[in-house]
């Protein structure tokens, strides 16, 4: 498996979160991705082979999609 981490994703105001996050669980890494109430507008889980893996599937695969505004990546350390 490698690396795990949350990734917090903000959209931008009117954009269909529920159609984003279907979107987002497209992307190869992405094991789960849901509409969320309160902190952010989406949640992912991703998975790569290190951090780099991470960050790449990050800011060339969902941080290009249209309407997303920012994306904060939580690393899991206990696993």
């Amino acid at each position: 498996m490698g690396m795990r981490a949350y990734i917090e994703i903000d959209l931008e105001p009117g954009r269909d979160v529920i159609a984003s996050a279907s979107i987002i669980r497209q992307i190869d890494g992405v094991k789960e991705a849901h509409a969320v109430s309160e902190h952010c507008d989406i949640l992912a889980i991703i998975e790569a082979r290190d951090f780099k893996g991470i960050y790449n599937i990050v800011m060339r695969k969902i941080q290009i999609i249209k309407g997303v505004s920012d994306t904060r990546i939580l690393p899991c350390i206990d696993i």
